[in-house]
């Protein structure tokens, strides 16, 4: 290579490549080493059930989940979830519109005390309006991680004895189209009892003065919706991981077991599958150097994002992640032993379950 500046003096230079049929690494090696944070790669997923899971202690938090996701498609205007709820509490909503009209999504909250009740708005992640489930499950849970770091969500607002108030106003922000969907993630506090009611209007209605006159919608037999306790797992881990491959199930009903709670509707005992609207919060006191750390679906195709050690990280960055032979980089410990904090939820309109893959690098090789 020669080159020439403006006043004509020149600089030369040269390097011979050889190139070998020699292989440093195989394609999964350096995908291992070099694949960038969110971005996903194939190898032999067989191998998954085999590792070790990873030995951890398991408790929860007393947070109240309301999960309204039945019925997932809605055909006509009513309420599609009622609860109850004093103190903290996590909506996770995800309904399509099949009504064949523009409508919008609420949540009531009503005061049924005889004093005022504060509620406090925490953290919201929303999705949509959009006719791509999982890609609208994904933002949602990107948002309310966002909403976490930033905290830019919080505010409280007081509710007089009786009175009912449109909370989480980003859910009716934008009108739902015919086949469109919508997700939340959102945690809210109060200090007293307070009525939830998640409902589907047509978009040019008051949910407040339509309330007495709608209908409960019957769940769809399919998806799930209930009110569940403890939705929020603390996992942590003491044992030092990485050396070899292991493993952190999540939504496998096994290992990870479903939380058990009731309809808000109907009072029947339901069990949340796949633990959608769970945040898990997941420490490992020692992860070897030189670990590499993906996320592995095991039921289908994963469009998600996840929080390591503060960072949110796409799981993938774009498009999905494919069962069972398709891994997302979600971390690299480096040259020393660390401790590396996880936050998941489920994706909304992603499948489960899905494993947490702890696995040395392989080592790194010259030709020189």
């Amino acid at each position: 290579m020669t080159v020439t500046d403006k006043h004509g003096a020149t600089s030369y230079y040269e390097k011979t490549i050889i190139i070998t049929n020699e292989t440093l690494y195989t394609r999964e090696e350096f995908n291992q080493l070099f694949a960038e944070i969110g971005e996903k790669y194939m190898f032999t997923g067989s191998s998954v059930p085999s590792m070790p899971l990873v030995k951890y202690a398991r408790t929860s938090e007393p947070r109240m989940l309301i999960r309204s996701n039945s019925p997932e498609t809605v055909y006509r205007e009513g309420i599609v979830y009622r609860e109850t709820g004093n103190g903290p509490a996590r909506f996770m909503i995800h309904h399509l519109n099949a009504t064949g009209r523009n409508v919008k999504m609420y949540v009531v909250a009503t005061n049924i005390n005889d004093t005022t009740a504060s509620l406090t708005t925490e953290y919201v992640g929303f999705g949509g309006p959009s006719i791509y489930p999982n890609a609208t499950g994904k933002v949602s849970v990107e948002k309310y991680f966002e909403s976490m770091q930033s905290s830019k969500d919080y505010k409280t607002v007081y509710l007089q004895p009786g009175e009912s108030r449109v909370i989480l106003t980003e859910l009716s922000a934008l009108p739902m189209k015919e086949q469109q969907v919508i997700s939340m993630f959102a945690d809210v506090k109060t200090d007293s009892s307070v009525r939830y009611d998640v409902v589907m209007v047509e978009e040019n209605k008051n949910p407040i003065q339509k309330l007495p006159f709608l209908q409960f919608l019957a769940s769809d037999g399919i998806h799930n919706r209930g009110t569940y306790n403890d939705s929020t797992r603390l996992i942590e881990s003491d044992e030092l991981v990485g050396i070899t491959p292991s493993r952190i199930a999540l939504g496998d009903k096994t290992s990870d077991p479903n939380l058990t709670g009731h309809d808000g509707i109907t009072g029947y005992e339901t069990s949340n599958a796949g633990n959608f609207g769970v945040v898990y919060r997941i420490k490992l006191n020692r992860v070897a150097p030189n670990t590499l750390i993906t996320l592995n679906p095991r039921g289908g195709k994963y469009m998600g994002s996840v929080m390591v050690n503060g960072n949110i990280v796409g799981a993938p960055n774009s498009g999905g992640v494919s069962a069972p032979n398709e891994a997302s980089v979600l971390y690299r410990t480096g040259e020393y032993e660390r401790s590396v904090e996880i936050l998941f939820t489920a994706a909304p309109g992603s499948s489960l379950p899905v494993n947490i893959l702890f696995t040395p690098l392989p080592k790194l090789k010259t030709n020189e």
